[in-house]
């Protein structure tokens, strides 16, 4: 007993359900391809498909870097501002997660009585990249004078590699001379 679908559709449905699935399956039946030739081109298609998505993961993967790893601004880097009188310091960088800069081992390397003790820093840096590890962005960084107190320095720049340029402005005024503007050059060690 050979039992076809138009028998299996009529048990279920009306006659009119039936005519429609049996005019249905023949067209489909029209459009079949031979199976030699998606046989021919499945594995192919697959293997296609297969790479694409590998190197899309892996761009997404070297063009977005891991949270913890913003490029390499990471570490101990030298600053000099320049204007009618020169400031100078040393600091270690860490970019945060959340962009934010931890600093360390920060001093200035030229006295000054605007500075003496006690500052503190903070900052942001805005990372981008390419392929070849090279960082850019903008970079902000803000020191607080401890004592005297009421002084404020900040720097406002881009990074592009191992060096980092742009403007600076002293505010506060403790002493009166604690007050100016300038340019700046921080250099990676």
């Amino acid at each position: 007993m050979i039992v076809t679908l138009e028998a299996i559709l009529s048990l279920l449905f009306p006659a009119a359900v039936v005519a429609g699935a049996k005019h249905t399956t023949d067209e489909l039946a029209s459009l079949r391809v031979p199976t030699s030739k998606i046989t021919q081109r499945g594995p192919l298609f697959m293997q296609k498909l297969a790479v694409a998505w590998l190197v899309a993961i892996v761009l997404t993967f070297v063009g977005c870097g891991s949270n913890g790893s913003k490029g390499n601004i990471n570490g101990t880097w030298t600053a000099l501002l320049l204007s009618d009188t020169s400031l100078s310091f040393g600091t270690s960088l860490v970019v945060n997660n959340d962009g934010t800069l931890s600093a360390s081992q920060f001093s200035f390397s030229t006295n000054g009585p605007c500075f003496v003790s006690g500052e503190t820093e903070s900052g942001s840096f805005g990372f981008t990249g390419d392929f070849n590890g090279n960082v850019t962005g903008q970079f902000d960084f803000k020191v607080v004078s401890g004592s005297p107190s009421g002084n404020t320095l900040t720097l406002t720049g881009t990074a592009k590699g191992n060096t980092i340029a742009g403007n600076w402005s002293l505010t506060g005024g403790n002493p009166t001379a604690c007050q100016g503007s300038g340019t700046f050059t921080m250099t990676k060690s």
